[in-house]
């Protein structure tokens, strides 16, 4: 197997997990949506967030900018949702 079809491969992996990974943020947001105690799992959900940052602080793959990047977008996403299912959408101020 020649370099470039090692590349090659690597891309297809790549682009199957992030596929993989974008349906389960789908899933994630139906499931916070539909959670009958949006308050209490918002609520857990804050209350976790520094358990989360403590524990990948101290691994390997937090030396890596680009996982680093990744984990603190999926968290805000989760954050957001979970935001959205207590108060609903912001409303705009009138300019």
């Amino acid at each position: 197997m020649e370099n470039g079809d090692q590349v090659s491969g690597g891309d297809d992996a790549l682009a199957a997990a992030i596929g993989h990974i974008k349906a389960l943020e789908y899933a994630v947001r139906v499931l916070i949506a539909s959670n009958p105690q949006p308050e209490l799992f918002h609520a857990s959900w804050q209350a976790l967030l520094p358990e989360i940052a403590a524990t990948h602080a101290s691994l390997p793959s937090n030396e890596i900018a680009l996982f680093r990047t990744g984990l603190q977008r999926g968290l805000a996403v989760v954050s957001e949702t979970t935001r959205l299912a207590v108060e609903g959408p912001r409303k705009e101020q009138p300019r």
